[in-house]
């Protein structure tokens, strides 16, 4: 799979090549150069967001989230704090519209399902 964006439009490269002077690309540009090939596509996929990432750190270009280092510690610790696990039940066999056998998700204590 491409990148979805165009390296030889004239408009990309210039994005691209303030990108590689600071080694980062704001998510505001990197929506920019990716819009137009999202449009011809009419979707992206996540292999697309992947490929994006990797020829952008192919150019010695990082994504810049725009968040300081302290907040993308506090979201990755509050994205494993919500993280729902299966808990397997005799009432999940049992339960309609449950497949047999299969997990019944429960929110932790605190958190609604």
């Amino acid at each position: 799979m491409a990148a979805p964006f165009d390296p030889a439009d004239e408009y990309v490269r210039s994005v691209l090549d303030r990108a590689k002077v600071h080694g980062e690309i704001s998510l505001a540009d990197l929506e920019s150069i990716v819009e137009a090939g999202i449009e011809a596509k009419g979707h992206m996929v996540p292999g697309d967001v992947r490929d994006t990432i990797d020829a952008l750190a192919e150019m010695g270009i990082e994504v810049d989230n725009g968040l300081t280092e302290e907040q993308e510690d506090a979201e990755c610790l509050r994205a494993k704090r919500d993280f729902v696990r299966p808990v397997w039940t005799a009432e999940a066999v049992d339960s309609p519209g449950h497949v047999a056998g299969g997990p019944r998700y429960q929110a932790r204590e605190g958190r609604s399902a």
